[in-house]
């Protein structure tokens, strides 16, 4: 089962989920990797694709709008960045777990 936590906007709860995708959207998006090169503009276009995944993960229709997402983050800051740390701690977990992840900035495709 997919981990998905939730942020509050104008009382409303939206499933949030920071998976591979969302992590590659983000690198593919902005050129950084938020792992290692965490910048405060990188916040906007994570919580977007974290969104993007929750609604997947739940098989909900993503129905929100990119220029929303800036406004969503001014009201729900606070429960974003506490929930990064424990998707990263629950990542680190199941890596150690199941063995470990090659690290996806090196990774190059073949071809």
């Amino acid at each position: 089962m997919a981990f998905v936590d939730y942020i509050t906007y104008k009382d409303k709860k939206y499933p949030v989920r920071i998976s591979f995708t969302a992590l590659v959207k983000l690198k593919k998006e902005t050129g950084k990797d938020f792992e290692s090169e965490f910048e405060l503009e990188l916040l906007e276009p994570l919580l977007w694709f974290s969104l993007q995944s929750g609604y997947q993960a739940e098989g909900r229709i993503f129905d929100i709008k990119r220029e929303d997402v800036e406004w969503m983050l001014d009201e729900c800051l606070y429960e974003f960045v506490r929930i990064i740390p424990l998707f990263m701690a629950r990542m680190k977990e199941q890596t150690e777990t199941k063995g470990t992840i090659p690290d996806l900035v090196k990774v190059k495709k073949k071809g």
